[in-house]
């Protein structure tokens, strides 16, 4: 038995978003947050050539809560893409996680957790997409003439 999160992602803003886009996910306690970038942007189909960072907040543009993982004390000696989902989560009331990938096109993904559950997984230690609704976001827009030039 593994524990697993249950993860709703809503794109949330970004340069070329068309519309709302979500997707739910199953992964494992232990997933660290790079991994779960890893998911995100293999989900989206961006390239992951941007720099990205993750943050907790009330909203995607409120004040920043420090990303300190509850069970590691120094954080100028840890890997934020090494801190795993279980030592975060649950996050503190009213605050949420946010994904923001390349920050000139402002991509920026909201992450809320329904639960944790005790599950048996066939693969207990990657993510696995459970659904996705609305309009996929294109990385650089529906014209990429512009990047040709």
């Amino acid at each position: 038995m593994t524990d697993v999160y249950t993860l709703s992602v809503s794109c949330v803003d970004g340069r070329y978003l068309a519309g709302p886009y979500g997707m739910t996910l199953s992964t494992p306690a232990a997933t660290t947050l790079g991994q779960l970038a890893k998911a995100i942007l293999d989900t989206v189909d961006f390239d992951h050539d941007h720099l990205d960072e993750f943050y907790i907040a009330s909203s995607a543009y409120g004040k920043r809560s420090a990303l300190v993982s509850k069970t590691r004390a120094e954080l100028a000696d840890e890997q934020v893409t090494d801190i795993t989902l279980s030592e975060i989560l649950p996050l503190p009331k009213k605050k949420k996680l946010y994904y923001l990938f390349d920050p000139g096109d402002g991509w920026r993904f909201e992450i809320t957790a329904s639960g944790k559950t005790a599950t048996a997984m066939a693969d207990k230690s990657s993510t696995h997409i459970l659904e996705q609704s609305g309009v996929r976001p294109l990385q650089y827009g529906g014209d990429t003439d512009e990047d040709d030039a």
